[in-house]
């Protein structure tokens, strides 16, 4: 008799989970300096490193921070990946008077069938005052 193990974690094998995964391509996302009120955007990949193929899930950002994580859901096959679109529209926090510069970063959540990822996404804001 056989068995087949597709798309589930036996409690206690280390072997199946280390089987299993996603993998950031580029793992942090850095815009640079941008321009106040403008949208930018950034392509990652999330590749399927395991043998079996896996589904995930991204908590999208709160819409304070600008940011926005475009995807399509569904599962990604053994070996294949899947692409995730961030797309930042540049917010200056923090910049007092009348020009300056201000910063924001952010961990986007991904959530994968094995375990949690954290996108670390940062920028900084250019602010002109154009009155």
């Amino acid at each position: 008799m056989t068995s087949s193990l597709a798309g589930r974690t036996v409690v206690g094998d280390p072997k199946i989970s280390t089987n299993r995964g996603f993998e950031l391509v580029p793992g942090e996302v850095f815009f640079g300096e941008l321009r106040e009120g403008c949208t930018y955007a950034m392509v990652i990949h999330l590749k399927n490193i395991g043998i079996d193929s896996c589904r995930y899930k991204v908590k999208q950002p709160p819409p304070a921070t600008g940011l926005q994580v475009i995807y399509k859901p569904g599962p990604v096959a053994a070996g294949m990946k899947a692409e995730l679109q961030i797309q930042l529209y540049a917010i200056a926090v923090g910049v007092e008077g009348e020009s300056g510069r201000g910063s924001i970063g952010h961990h986007v959540e991904i959530t994968t069938e094995t375990d949690f990822i954290f996108l670390p996404v940062s920028a900084y804001i250019l602010f002109l005052n154009s009155e």
